[in-house]
């Protein structure tokens, strides 16, 4: 079993469609937000991945919300 950064490749299995599918504009809003901190949990060991991506949710879904108010 490959793994990368702790993460299985079995796990590859348990994806789901990516948002951008189903946005229209994620790539412009949302895709940001999450950039930095995917890659922080990846890449950082130490990193507390319940808050870094618990901020990154928060701050990816005031995003969106910005922009479905324009």
């Amino acid at each position: 079993m490959t793994s990368f950064g702790g993460v299985s490749i079995s796990e590859l299995e348990h994806l789901a469609p990516r948002a951008h599918v189903f946005t229209p504009y994620w790539g412009e809003r949302a895709d940001p937000a999450l950039r930095e901190p995917l890659e922080t949990v990846l890449i950082d060991p130490d990193a507390n991945v319940a808050e870094v991506m618990q901020r990154a949710a928060q701050e990816a879904q005031a995003a969106l919300d910005e922009k479905l108010a324009e």
